[in-house]
C-alpha cells in the first residue's frame, strides 16, 4: 500500500476533509435556488409583523422580485427550507401571485445560530418610526442572550445589534416592564413613548390605576403631553389616585401661582401657564403634537382627541380650559 493510500485511509484525512467541506460553506459562496413557496417555511421564532406588506407589493409590481429571500436546510425534512430572512418578501410575493421564489441558501450549525441570524437580520430592517417594535426585538435578544449565558453588559450588546446608543437601548428595556394597554395608547398616538416611561417604575397594578387616570384626561380633551403625564406621576407618588384628586390639586396650584407674583404681568403669565399645564397645553410644548422619536428620547407626533365636553372656566381668573 502506497503512502498515499495509507493517508486516504488514515484518521487524519477525514478530519482535513471535514474542515475543508466546513470552509466552504462558511466562507462567502452565494448558493442560489429557485425554490417553491410550497417547499418554504417560516422560521417560528420570527415574531415579525407580516400585515402590511403593501410597500413590498408596490415594488414587486414595478421591479419584479429583485431581492432574493435568505433560507437554510438545516433541520428540515429532505426537500425543505426554512426562511431566516425575507419572511415579508414572501408573502408579498404570494400576494402578487409569485409560486418560485430565488433564495440563498446558508449553512448553519445549530439551532442556536439560526435564532441569532434571524435577530440579526431582523435588526437591519428600518424601523425608526416605530419605537416598540425596537422595544419588542430588544427583548428577544436579551432572552437570546440570557439562554447563551452571555458574559457582559447585555444593554451594550444589544445597543450594538440594533444600531443605537446603550442610552437608547437602556429606555427599550424600559420600556417592556410597561403594562401591554400603555403600549396601545402609544400605538394609538394618544400618548409618546417618553411620556410613559416613568411608569416602568411602578407595580402593574399602580400602572394600571394610572392608565385609568390617563384614560380619563382624554375622555376630558386633555392632551397627554410629557409635562402633563409628568405631573400626573408626581401626584400620583404624592398619593393622589385619582383624575379628580390629582387637578383639584394641580388647580390648587395654578391658582398659588398668582400669590408668588411680584407684578401684574407676572401674575397673567403664571395664571395662563399654569392653567395651560392642567389642559395638557404647555407653552415650551405645543399641545397638537410630540417631537419625533430619536436617540434623544423624543416622541412621534401624536394625535389631538376630540373634545368631548363643554369649555370649563376657572371660577378665580376667569380663564376657559
Amino acid at each position: 500500500m502506497s503512502k498515499a493510500d495509507k493517508f486516504a485511509k488514515a484518521k487524519s484525512a477525514s478530519t482535513f476533509e471535514k474542515v475543508g467541506r466546513t470552509s466552504a460553506e462558511k466562507a462567502n459562496v452565494v448558493v442560489l435556488k429557485n425554490i417553491a413557496d410550497r417547499d418554504l417555511v417560516d422560521y417560528p421564532k420570527n415574531n415579525e409583523d407580516l400585515s402590511n406588506t403593501h410597500d413590498l407589493e408596490y415594488s414587486i409590481e414595478k421591479l419584479g422580485f429583485t431581492d432574493p429571500i435568505e433560507v437554510t436546510g438545516f433541520g428540515q425534512p429532505e426537500g425543505k427550507f426554512m426562511i431566516v430572512s425575507g419572511h415579508r418578501r414572501r408573502v408579498a410575493g404570494r400576494n402578487k401571485g409569485i409560486e418560485f421564489f430565488p433564495s440563498i441558501v446558508k449553512s448553519f450549525d445549530s439551532e442556536e445560530e439560526v435564532h441569532n441570524y434571524v435577530l440579526m437580520a431582523n435588526s437591519q430592517r428600518d424601523t425608526a418610526k416605530d419605537p416598540l417594535l425596537f422595544c419588542k426585538r430588544y427583548k428577544m435578544h436579551e432572552e437570546y442572550l440570557k439562554s447563551t449565558n452571555f458574559e457582559g453588559s447585555i444593554v451594550a450588546e444589544i445597543a450594538e445589534r440594533l444600531g443605537v446608543s446603550k442610552q437608547q437601548a437602556e429606555r427599550y428595556s424600559q420600556m417592556n416592564r410597561v403594562i401591554a394597554p400603555v403600549w396601545d395608547m402609544v400605538r394609538d398616538d394618544l400618548v409618546g413613548m417618553s411620556s410613559v416611561l416613568p411608569l416602568a417604575t411602578f407595580s402593574e397594578l399602580e400602572q394600571a390605576e394610572i392608565l385609568t387616570i390617563l384614560n380619563d384626561c382624554i375622555a376630558n380633551d386633555r392632551t397627554l403631553t410629557r409635562p402633563l403625564v409628568k405631573d400626573i406621576v408626581d401626584s400620583f407618588k404624592e398619593g393622589k389616585r385619582t383624575y379628580d384628586e390629582i387637578f383639584s390639586s394641580l388647580e390648587s396650584e395654578a391658582e398659588n401661582l398668582d400669590d408668588k407674583a411680584t407684578s401684574s404681568k407676572g401674575i397673567g403669565t403664571n395664571r395662563e401657564e399654569g392653567h395651560e399645564r392642567m389642559k395638557g397645553n404647555d407653552s415650551s410644548e405645543p399641545s397638537t403634537r410630540e417631537k419625533n422619536h430619536s436617540e434623544d428620547g423624543q416622541d412621534k407626533p401624536r394625535k389631538t382627541p376630540t373634545r368631548k365636553d363643554e369649555d370649563k372656566t376657572c371660577p378665580s381668573c376667569g380663564y376657559s380650559y
